[in-house]
């Protein structure tokens, strides 16, 4: 049929014919399925009936394993029923909740072992690097994980969830040469190199060992940071064997501050002390508005004996800092009125 059509490589499957070619073009896998099982070319009728029970969106996921073991226990003694091995893998892939890690772990086990000589079983390879690639994270928001605060000398448990594929984890916190209001997020590359020059000494160190996990099972465990002093600090957290080294800002500050909406564009600014809730007198409270802009302007404001001060809202964007002569280690906070 040259040059209309030209030979590829998986054509044989079908016996270089252009029947497959228009079936496939006009979506007839099973009239393609019933030629190809008539003509004994069961490599063919089984990758036209893969086609023709290939799930629809919505349908139950465990009745669509059912159809495609069903197809496997059929045509199970050819390697390309490796084909209908992935799908049925994909299936049980996309309903996280349905299967569990141990039964997709099996499943790909089973597969490599019967149909390891399909080229295209790899991808279960991947997907079970994918389900056992070591990892974990700390604590469960990510605002919880990059603007941590806690006030001074109190002990922190952090949280350690989805870890996987590690049999220890180790964490350094580093003092910072840094107010609140650094803008650096040290977990990326570019981030490391303009916070490394302030990072100071290593003012807390500790380790967690793990009890032995299969390497798909996630887990959780937690580390505690012990009572620091006023200051921002930098956790540096390693793991083994080896993966990828992650940082996060912490913040030790007794400095709170809430911001309050007030009639005709006004804010209302408290600071309060965050172990006791009273209220800082002659806090220092800088509002920038439109941050990061070329209009971008900063206000200094003082609160009152009551810890609060007003400001008049030029801009919906602004970044409020508090602080004192004492304690400039609170976090700056973005507010959209």
């Amino acid at each position: 049929y040259e040059p209309f059509v030209i030979q590829g490589v998986d054509s044989k499957v079908f016996g270089h014919d252009l029947l497959s070619i228009v079936g496939q073009e006009l979506g007839e896998y099973q009239v393609l399925h019933d030629y190809y099982e008539k003509m004994g070319n069961r490599t063919a009728a089984c990758l036209m009936a893969l086609e023709v029970v290939k799930p629809s969106e919505g349908e139950d996921k465990k009745a669509q394993v059912e159809r495609l073991d069903s197809l496997l226990e059929l045509y199970g003694d050819l390697s390309e029923a490796g084909e209908v091995a992935i799908e049925r893998y994909q299936v049980m892939d996309r309903k996280y909740d349905t299967f569990t890690t141990e039964e997709k772990i099996n499943f790909i086990h089973h597969a490599l072992d019967k149909w390891g000589s399909w080229k295209r079983t790899n991808i279960l390879k991947n997907f079970e690097a994918a389900l056992t690639r070591p990892g974990y994270t700390v604590g469960g928001d990510v605002k919880v994980i990059n603007y941590r605060v806690v006030t001074p000398m109190t002990d922190q448990q952090l949280p350690l969830r989805n870890l996987r594929n590690i049999t220890g984890l180790n964490m350094k916190v580093y003092a910072v040469k840094a107010k609140g209001d650094i803008d650096i997020n040290p977990d990326y590359e570019y981030g490391y190199k303009k916070i490394k020059p302030l990072l100071g000494k290593v003012v807390y160190e500790t380790s967690r060992q793990f009890s032995v996990h299969q390497p798909y099972e996630q887990f959780e465990d937690s580390l505690t940071i012990e009572g620091l002093p006023v200051g921002v600090y930098m956790l540096e957290f390693s793991t083994n064997p080896n993966t990828v080294v992650t940082r996060r800002l912490y913040y030790v500050t007794d400095v709170f501050v809430v911001e309050e909406s007030q009639p005709d564009d006004n804010m209302r600014i408290v600071a309060v002390k965050a172990s006791t809730g009273q209220p800082i007198a002659s806090a220092k409270v800088r509002v920038r508005i439109n941050p990061g802009l070329s209009t971008e302007k900063s206000h200094y404001l003082t609160t009152d004996a009551k810890g609060q001060c007003f400001f008049n809202i030029e801009s919906r964007r602004c970044d409020v800092f508090a602080y004192t002569d004492t304690d400039q280690a609170s976090p700056e906070q973005s507010c959209y009125d």
